[in-house]
């Protein structure tokens, strides 16, 4: 979110608009088969490599959890006035892009557990 990339990326602050309107920037997952609960970080693009994740990670230390879709959509809950719940799948260390790494069936499966059990 914001303008440019890596290193020399403008964030929505820096381009003078607020990130996070009333806190919506910072989304909170519950914990889910045992794994402990992360924040999101929302970018306009997943990082390419190791060293664009961790500049991600340097600007929001604590966020554990890329994430290019679930901003726009708590935006939109708020101001509509309606809840949100997110679940979502990890299938890969953000900057990895080396899929013989990802564990997207894995992921898949956590998912369908997750709704199953939210059901």
């Amino acid at each position: 979110i914001g303008a440019g990339s890596g290193a020399r990326q403008l964030s929505p602050d820096d381009l003078g608009f607020p990130e996070s309107p009333e806190g919506i920037g910072e989304i909170d997952l519950l914990p889910v088969a045992g794994h402990p609960s992360a924040a999101i970080v929302s970018v306009a693009a997943a990082s390419a490599n190791g060293a664009e994740a961790a500049l991600v990670r340097a600007r929001r230390p604590g966020y554990l959890l890329e994430d290019m879709e679930t901003w726009s959509v708590a935006m939109a809950a708020r101001a509509f006035d309606r809840p949100l719940r997110v679940l979502r799948a990890v299938s890969n260390e953000a900057g990895n892009r080396d899929r013989e790494h990802w564990r997207a069936a894995e992921a898949l499966a956590a998912l369908r557990e997750a709704v199953a059990g939210a059901c």
